[in-house]
């Protein structure tokens, strides 16, 4: 019998997901969909014993990486492109962030105005 595809690429969907990507961008990247990537990433976990992320700690990840990259000063579609997210859904987490750290998230449009200065 074949070895399951989530299987036979979960060291890899671990690295990718390390690296910070969503399971959306795993999947695409490994040719197949996003469900198969949680399964690759919870089977690495579960064969070594550790907790599977959950909906929770998924979310927080993202939204930590999203906050990195913004503060590298990159643009929300940047950002959105690299996580494999609407920039819309990229805005929303952005936000959350601030909420949740009790700060208000900066105008995008006086980044922007400065990163064009900068150039």
């Amino acid at each position: 019998m074949a070895t399951p595809k989530y299987q036979e690429s979960a060291d890899e969907a671990q690295r990718l997901w390390n690296e910070g990507l969503s399971a959306i961008e795993i999947g695409r990247r490994l040719g197949y969909s996003d469900v198969t990537a949680w399964k690759a990433i919870a089977h690495w976990h579960r064969i070594r014993g550790l907790p599977i992320p959950n909906a929770k700690t998924r979310r927080e990840r993202i939204m930590n990486r999203a906050k990195q990259l913004y503060d590298a000063g990159r643009e929300i579609k940047e950002i959105a492109a690299e996580l494999g997210y609407t920039p819309r859904g990229t805005k929303l987490l952005l936000d959350r962030w601030f909420e949740v750290h009790g700060q208000e998230m900066p105008d995008g449009r006086s980044r922007r105005h400065s990163r064009r200065k900068a150039s």
